[in-house]
């Protein structure tokens, strides 16, 4: 038996945005439940009549048993131990809740499975990384998106999305993606500026939400200027420590300070003029004190050479050494440079939805 006396759970932010999206139905069905707070608010509030919670850890599901007997919804709620679904059959539960983990993981969940994920007539997600991976699953599997929320909470932004049966899960995939195309493309003008590739449209779609940029979200507005703005700061300083590092070699000071590692080149090959020194120590000590007169060490480096191969050796392994680190640092820096400048055309293109919107409405 209920106990309607209890005041409503709490929850954050988030979570709220998720009971929000969670819509209404008969079962619910929660991965990654956690202490159940979020089937417990949806009973509360008489959005479903029944749940069902699962998650991967005994621990929380603990909590959890304590909490439904707390609310007096230990007949309501059924908790179940599963990694991802595997613990449901399909037509248990008419909608998914999936939070409180990142996106390649729940892609994962979603697609190992895809007919028991398919049996759900709406999907409700939180990822807290890699929203792309997720969006793009959830076309893959037929469904639409059909809101999203972005929440700003402890200084991070938290994607959330609601998707529903799209084109009666249709066995031709590409007739299965059209109403996504169709609900976020087609309706009113056009998103994206013309001029911007389709390919990028779609990257910006799958990473920042159709829905949100469609509808000229402000927290997403927020988040894309801020992250420009780190961005630009990253590639400046790329930029400044490969030209730092050009100005190192002129100087001839390109091997670090003694200890540090770069790229993955050990302290052993960090010190390579020490070991080059102390064989050459090495090599003068073992020389008989008649061979080691005044005149003879102003010889030359000629006789040097042919003297002490071991030491000409080791003067050539450390200059290949410092060619190597030089053509891997070159090669890190350009792909770092490649990545960051990718990412600012997508966050830029997308920021350009809200630039032609408000410039038309300026007009």
């Amino acid at each position: 038996m209920r106990d309607k006396s209890l005041q409503i759970v709490s929850l954050s932010k988030r979570l709220e945005s998720i009971v929000e999206l969670a819509g209404h139905g008969d079962t619910l069905c929660d991965v990654g439940c956690d202490h159940a707070h979020v089937p417990i608010r949806l009973l509360q509030n008489g959005q479903f009549r029944k749940a069902i919670g699962m998650d991967v850890i005994e621990g929380p599901l603990g909590k959890a048993r304590g909490n439904l007997e707390l609310y007096g919804m230990t007949d309501d709620v059924e908790l179940r131990l599963s990694d991802g679904l595997d613990a449901f059959q399909e037509g248990e539960a008419d909608t998914l809740v999936v939070t409180g983990m990142g996106g390649t993981l729940m892609r994962g969940i979603l697609l190992r499975e895809p007919d028991k994920t398919r049996s759900f007539n709406a999907l409700v997600l939180g990822p807290q990384s890699d929203p792309d991976k997720v969006r793009a699953a959830v076309r893959e599997l037929g469904f639409s998106l059909e809101d999203e929320r972005l929440i700003y909470e402890d200084g991070k932004y938290y994607p959330v999305l609601r998707a529903v049966v799209a084109a009666q899960h249709s066995t031709d995939p590409q007739q299965r993606r059209e109403p996504d195309l169709q609900g976020f493309r087609s309706a009113g003008p056009a998103l994206f500026p013309p001029e911007i590739p389709e390919k990028l449209c779609r990257e910006a779609e799958d990473l920042f939400g159709p829905v949100l940029l469609r509808r000229r979200d402000p927290v997403l507005r927020e988040f894309l200027v801020r992250r420009i703005a780190v961005l630009e700061k990253i590639m400046n300083s790329v930029s400044l420590a490969a030209e730092g590092q050009r100005t190192k070699e002129k100087a001839g000071d390109f091997p670090p300070p003694t200890g540090q590692k770069v790229f993955g080149f050990t302290r052993e090959e960090e010190e390579s003029e020490e070991s080059l020194k102390e064989e050459d120590n090495r090599l003068q000590d073992k020389r008989q004190p008649e061979e080691r007169q005044p005149e003879e060490r102003q010889s030359g480096k000629e006789h040097s050479d042919k003297e002490y191969p071991e030491k000409k050796q080791l003067e050539k392994k450390c200059l290949e050494k410092k060619h190597l680190k030089k053509k891997h640092l070159e090669k890190k820096h350009l792909e770092k440079k490649r990545e960051i400048e990718h990412s600012l055309e997508v966050y830029r293109a997308a920021l350009r939805v809200f630039l032609q919107m408000e410039a038309i409405a300026g007009k």
